[in-house]
């Protein structure tokens, strides 16, 4: 009898650490919007938020935020044709004005998950006020796309935050701006 009940306490033991793992990895959401233009795993579901408009400027940015992890993904588009460099510039400079941010280290790379790469991108990580994060921009035509990660202070979450940016996929072939 004592064997049974050892059995049964391992057994109930195992599942309740199975069904901890598969609640964790429940959470894990792909986010793949039509006018998104991109396919992302993110760490629960996405809420969305359309940016004021700005002339010539459309931005739509779906994010997650939680106890441990935030994470980010925008998507701007350009009603006029724009440098890609100047862009990669520029985008890495902004947030990190706009979050507070210091520059940890960033890196020049052609992003090949899109069905028209190579495209020209840029990764850096950085810290701010609540903790160290990972962004990933890649300029696709006259679009931008920009990954955040952040994870809370105290809380290593140096593999969700690959996890996000390594999932990130282009879907659609770059946007050109037609011109009026």
């Amino acid at each position: 009898m004592r064997k049974h009940a050892r059995f049964g306490i391992a057994l109930s033991a195992a599942l309740a650490v199975l069904l901890s793992a598969t609640e964790a990895s429940a959470q894990w959401v792909t986010v793949a919007p039509p006018d998104g233009g991109f396919s992302a795993v993110l760490p629960g579901r996405a809420e969305f938020k359309h940016l004021p408009a700005k002339p010539k400027v459309d931005t739509r940015v779906w994010l997650v935020h939680d106890a441990k992890l935030f994470s980010l993904i925008g998507v701007t588009d350009y009603d006029a044709h724009i440098n890609s460099e100047r862009e990669l510039e520029l985008d890495v400079k902004n947030f990190l004005t706009s979050d507070g941010g210091t520059l940890k280290s960033q890196k020049r790379l052609t992003f090949s998950r899109a069905p028209d790469g190579p495209l020209p991108a840029v990764e850096f990580t950085f810290t701010d006020a609540a903790g160290p994060g990972e962004s990933l921009v890649v300029v696709s035509g006259d679009r931008a796309y920009q990954v955040v990660v952040r994870a809370e202070n105290g809380y290593d979450g140096r593999a969700d935050m690959a996890r996000v940016i390594n999932s990130f996929r282009i879907t659609q072939p770059s946007r050109h701006w037609q011109g009026n």
